[in-house]
């Protein structure tokens, strides 16, 4: 698929000033931690400029955190439309279980990687859209919430809006999880509140019959 992995450099070589003309890249950026992540997308878009691969043959792409990386590089991959990929991402270990989570990646065994895989691309593409349908429910503008929070609540509106063969309480619930699990303190709370005034919206006859 990629010039750079199925001709590589000899050990110690110098690539030339024109070795990506021509090429098509893809940059997977994580949005957790971004004050390091962009700061590694800069350079890396500088150096490949540099070795002449064109701005326009440059796609970037933002995920959520570093385990979203995974799944869109296979993505963007099987899509045959890039000669390389490039994941940029940062884990810091700090005051919370982030580190160790991304770390062991063992909660990815029971995802189902299927539905993920479909689903990421979706959010990925609509997450403007998604912002202005979550907009009247927040009480600050989308740009400002966590990325974590902000990534949970883009995947369950999704849902809620694009998947009716899916309980709303199950799709709460699993956003409320996931909260717990990567989120700030208390937000877990913030991503229910949201979504209980979306969902009574949006599944206003399914939140009807609930009571």
């Amino acid at each position: 698929m990629s010039h750079l992995m199925n001709k590589p450099a000899a050990q110690g070589a110098v690539l030339s000033a024109q070795a990506g003309a021509g090429m098509r890249i893809a940059i997977v950026v994580a949005r957790f931690n971004a004050a390091i992540g962009e700061q590694l997308l800069a350079s890396a878009v500088k150096t490949l400029k540099a070795h002449a691969v064109n701005e326009v043959d440059i796609a970037v792409v933002h995920v959520p955190g570093a385990l979203e990386l995974p799944l869109a590089l296979k993505a963007l991959g099987e899509s045959g439309r890039f000669d390389a990929l490039i994941a940029l991402g940062c884990v810091v270990r700090g005051d919370t279980y982030h580190f160790e989570i991304v770390s062991a990646q063992d909660h990815m065994a029971r995802a189902d990687k299927k539905f993920f895989q479909a689903l990421l691309p979706e959010v990925i593409a609509q997450s403007a859209d998604l912002d202005a349908r979550l907009q009247p429910y927040l009480d600050r503008e989308a740009s400002t919430i966590s990325p974590i929070e902000r990534a949970i609540l883009w995947v369950a509106a999704f849902e809620l809006l694009n998947h009716p063969e899916t309980p709303f309480r199950v799709i709460l619930n699993e956003a409320v999880e996931i909260a717990k699990v990567f989120g700030g303190t208390d937000g877990h709370k913030y991503v229910n509140g949201v979504l209980d005034k979306l969902a009574a919206v949006t599944r206003a006859d399914e939140v009807a019959a609930r009571g």
